[in-house]
């Protein structure tokens, strides 16, 4: 098992597809088993989420990256986008503890 905190600041996505899912990408280790989950609270600054998010790592064994998903009341969890980011001026932190490979 491994326990990751992350901050992310003031994060550039100039060059960037404003539409492709966003990835965080490069983890310490890669993620174990093909029906672990794990999820985690997320703190935003300067992001467009809805009404909640959740960090979610996409379990699939041999991964080493973490999607974030929106969810809304009523509506089903769907990836935060690049565009959803304020360029340059954004804040993304959460701790998440996952098994890995």
């Amino acid at each position: 098992m491994v326990t990751l905190q992350l901050t992310l600041g003031n994060t550039n996505t100039t060059g960037l597809t404003a539409a492709n899912t966003l990835l965080i990408k490069g983890l310490p280790f890669t993620i174990g088993g093909s029906t672990q989950l794990s999820t985690a609270a997320v703190n935003f600054y300067n992001v467009a989420f809805g009404e909640q998010a959740i960090a979610w790592i996409n379990a699939a064994a041999g991964t080493d990256y973490i999607r974030i998903l929106k969810q809304v009341t009523g509506g089903a969890g769907v990836t935060m986008k690049v565009q959803d980011v304020t360029s340059g001026t954004n804040e993304i932190s959460f701790t998440i503890t996952y098994h890995t490979a």
